[in-house]
């Protein structure tokens, strides 16, 4: 096993969007009160790319702090200065992989209002990211539990997007679909106006989607 640890100034990290942070530390049922340095192990493919399938060195898998590790670096896409170095091939039967240290900071939760913004309708806003919808939460799936979701989201001074389940019908199926209703927010980046011309952040819309049972 061939091993890189760069020194921190040879990592570069992508600046995380606020809709991401709000992801990363959502994995959290209670916030921890101070920043914590997590060792980060990552295989190098035979092409050189680092990732995706990295550990979080030294935490249970199930922790909080390995899944908000596992999305903080999917989110901030490592690369190195030596980046021309782990695309020269490796010897033959050789194994590679990256040891790097990340810091995770609960100062960087962001602590949306939704009781502030106007709440304007989804077709006033211009959109520069829109993916296609999540599926089917699979727990609800497996279960066999469907209904109609309201999510409510709100748009961030960075224009990316929070999302949090407003309401759901039947009301005992709520649980199987809040996760998913909050991941929503990933898949918008809204462009900086409304289409009459107001500004877009700070404001809020509402989706309804009805989940219905494959048969």
């Amino acid at each position: 096993m061939e091993t890189f640890r760069p020194a921190p100034d040879q990592i570069v990290l992508h600046p995380l969007t606020i809709a991401q942070q709000d992801s990363v530390w959502r994995t959290f049922d209670e916030l921890p009160a101070t920043p914590i340095e997590v060792t980060m192990d990552c295989p190098i493919s035979e092409a050189g790319k680092v990732g995706p399938f990295c550990k979080a060195q030294g935490w249970p898998w199930k922790s909080p702090w390995y899944k908000a590790a596992l999305k903080f670096v999917n989110y901030a896409n490592p690369s190195f200065s030596f980046s021309d170095e782990l695309a020269e091939p490796a010897e033959a039967g050789i194994k590679r992989r990256v040891i790097y240290p990340i810091l995770l900071d609960p100062a960087a939760r962001p602590d949306p209002d939704f009781a502030a913004g106007p709440l304007v309708e989804m077709s006033q806003l211009q959109f520069a990211k829109r993916q296609r919808s999540l599926g089917f939460p699979s727990r609800a799936l497996r279960q066999e539990k469907g209904g109609v979701l309201t999510t409510e989201c709100q748009v961030q001074s960075d224009y990316s997007v929070i999302c949090r389940g407003l309401e759901f019908e039947p009301k005992e199926n709520f649980h199987l679909f809040r996760e998913w209703a909050a991941s929503q927010g990933l898949r918008f980046q809204v462009a900086p106006k409304l289409k009459d011309g107001r500004e877009a952040s700070g404001v809020r819309f509402r989706t309804v989607m009805r989940f219905k049972i494959p048969r």
